[in-house]
């Protein structure tokens, strides 16, 4: 007799909704902060993947608002108009490419010199990337790329830069969130260094649609750095 095909171990109706809120409080270099994000859609890797297809996200208009409460300056911390990101499983059969694209724009350390460790200047980004990735288990997977970006703006000596290197990450999910490390090292031609940035996210789940995040940043550049925490409510709609 026939066998009706697989299913997944949770059916997509019964996922996530694809709009989010996300409003949270932190600190970035001696600047606390309270921030609104809102995304129309899809799925970005801290999201629970479950009724998702692993490793697949896509964020479409993702708006970030960040207010700096002791200066008192609300900024437009990042507009994301696409980012995704494409890590297909890797086995003795089949040997896809992994990838991801995203572009918008964000504030940036950076200012006519290269690297900042006082100020943020907004910038337009390209973000590019292509490689491997590997299922370490049934719950985690690890990817390496090359990573390419090219920003441009008013703050830029040149008016735009490029910058090329390794990117290094994993991913896990339990029962009670997901844990995603995400490490990148890019040699810019504007000022011939070496920016390293490495990035910590976990969000533990409140249930289908409510989650806590927690995020942390740290670049540093020979002995300059720049790092941000935040703490902050996730609903889903």
């Amino acid at each position: 007799s026939r066998q009706s095909p697989p299913q997944p171990p949770i059916d997509p109706a019964h996922g996530h909704n694809t709009s989010r809120l996300l409003f949270s409080a932190g600190r970035s270099q001696q600047q606390n902060f309270i921030s609104a994000e809102w995304r129309p859609a899809y799925q970005d890797l801290l999201d629970n993947d479950a009724g998702y297809r692993r490793g697949a996200a896509i964020d479409f208009l993702r708006l970030q608002l960040r207010y700096l409460t002791d200066s008192q300056q609300l900024q437009l911390q990042k507009l994301t108009l696409v980012g995704i990101d494409s890590l297909a499983p890797r086995n003795d059969f089949f040997k896809p490419l992994s990838w991801s694209l995203a572009f918008g724009v964000e504030q940036a350390a950076i200012d006519q010199n290269g690297f900042s460790v006082r100020q943020e200047h907004t910038v337009a980004y390209i973000d590019g990337s292509a490689g491997i990735n590997v299922d370490v288990n049934a719950n985690m997977f690890c990817y390496g790329f090359i990573q390419s970006q090219l920003q441009g703006g008013k703050s830029l000596d040149d008016g735009w830069r490029l910058g090329l290197g390794p990117r290094l990450g994993c991913r896990q999910q339990n029962s009670h969130g997901q844990l995603l490390v995400d490490v990148q090292s890019l040699y810019h031609q504007d000022d011939r260094k070496l920016t390293s940035t490495a990035r910590l996210g976990y969000q533990w789940q409140l249930g289908i649609d409510d989650a806590l995040r927690l995020q942390s940043e740290y670049q540093r550049q020979q002995q300059q750095h720049w790092h941000s925490i935040e703490l902050g409510w996730a609903h889903y709609y």
